[in-house]
């Protein structure tokens, strides 16, 4: 989009796949400024965060999804976050911690990406990548 819009609400719930594998971003309370208008004029805030701290957060998150193949969030294992913790600060190999049908991966292409996903989701907002 052009101009460049911060998406309020980047989680893997809201990226899809087309066809050709291009993913796609949505969020329908983008489309609803109207009623949210109406809303805090009515004294209510449901506005979602729009920190980019947050969403570089939730893009690490969103990284871990994909290489681990699990949710951010299960009743048996907790947050992703947490689970993965043991292996981000190398208490671990990556390569356990990497989804089985991924067929084949490099290990130094996991490790770098595991870099990444810790940038993304250090517990100081202000140590995390900047989104601009």
């Amino acid at each position: 989009m052009n101009p460049p819009i911060a998406h309020k609400k980047l989680h893997s719930s809201t990226i899809y796949l087309v066809e050709d594998y291009a993913a796609k971003i949505s969020y329908f309370g983008f489309w609803n400024e109207a009623t949210m208008a109406k809303m805090r004029s009515a004294g209510i805030d449901d506005t979602p965060s729009t920190d980019p701290e947050n969403n570089v957060y939730n893009f690490g998150v969103i990284l871990l999804e994909m290489i681990t193949g699990r949710l951010s969030n299960s009743l048996d294992d907790g947050p992703l976050v947490d689970w993965a913790l043991n292996f981000l600060r190398r208490k671990r190999p990556f390569k356990d911690m990497v989804d089985p049908t991924l067929k084949s991966f490099q290990e130094d292409d996991i490790e770098k990406l595991c870099q990444v996903i810790t940038s993304c989701i250090h517990s100081d907002p202000n140590q995390r990548p900047k989104n601009e």
